[in-house]
């Protein structure tokens, strides 16, 4: 006799082993896909056989990322039997570039001529007035820069002459009284000024600078100093000259007399001018004294 009712409980047990069977394959799949998400995830971090890397954000190079010491690994050498050490390497960090702020523009000379002499001011006989000295500022790190800084603000712009670093200028004045006695007409109360004004570059050190320059322009400035105190000494020593050679003069008639002043002056100017000339010649225009670049 056929059961109907055993017939549905032994399918109803089919369905359920079936179902069984199916959700064990689902879970099987499932747990596959996980573990190769996994995976996936991790290569893509960066995660290979425990060894972690950095993660490169962005446009970021992989050379701008910290350096990263490998280990130290030690190999056997087979024929000496020697252990051979790889040592650790360490990249190179990125050094940013340091920013060097621009040079900055020469400041123009003014005024290089000395002031105008009050004789009224001065005693008798030959005094030298020197003027402060009239610095213009220039700047620059290398001789190049600071050689056409020199030039393009210095006493160039005033005299018919290139490439000058300084200048010396004097200005020489003189006054006198004649005086005539036992028939001679001679000289007296001579006072001669003679006044100088030196102009000359001034320049500091930034920090951007390099010692060599700094050495070099230390005695570049004194080396001009000296050159131009020089000129100075020969002016004085001239205006000494022409007070003795005014003293002595003397005649009879003192409209002679002061022709004979005015040849003296005309002639102790024109020795000084060549004198000058042969200082600078000697000196090789301060170059011998320090004053080169």
């Amino acid at each position: 006799m056929f059961d109907r009712e055993n017939k549905y409980l032994l399918s109803s047990n089919t369905i359920k082993i079936i179902n069984l069977f199916l959700f064990g394959i689902a879970s099987a799949m499932l747990f596959l896909a996980f573990s190769f998400g996994i995976e996936a995830v991790n290569q893509k971090r960066g995660v290979r056989k425990g060894k972690i890397e950095p993660k490169l954000i962005l446009n970021q190079k992989k050379s701008d990322l910290p350096s990263v010491k490998k280990p130290v690994v030690v190999i056997k050498n087979a024929a000496t039997n020697e252990k051979v050490i790889t040592p650790r390497t360490v990249r190179t960090p990125v050094v940013k570039k340091q920013y060097v702020p621009a040079i900055k523009n020469c400041s123009l000379v003014t005024n290089i001529r000395p002031s105008i002499i009050n004789l009224n001011l001065y005693k008798n006989g030959v005094t030298q007035v020197k003027e402060p000295i009239n610095y213009f500022r220039v700047y620059g790190r290398d001789v190049n820069t600071i050689k056409r800084q020199i030039w393009s603000c210095g006493p160039n712009r005033y005299i018919n002459k290139s490439h000058v670093y300084a200048i010396s200028q004097s200005r020489l004045a003189m006054d006198y009284n004649l005086e005539k006695q036992g028939g001679a007409c001679t000289p007296n109360n001579v006072r001669i000024v003679v006044k100088t004004k030196i102009t000359m570059p001034i320049w500091s050190a930034d920090g951007y600078t390099s010692q060599s320059i700094k050495n070099s322009m230390t005695r570049f400035i004194n080396g001009l100093k000296v050159h131009e105190n020089g000129h100075g000494q020969i002016d004085l020593q001239y205006a000494n000259i022409l007070y003795n050679r005014l003293n002595k003069i003397s005649a009879s008639d003192c409209d002679q007399v002061r022709s004979q002043i005015k040849a003296t002056y005309q002639n102790t100017i024109r020795e000084l001018g060549n004198v000058q000339h042969n200082y600078e010649i000697r000196t090789r225009y301060g170059a011998r004294q320090g004053g080169w670049l």
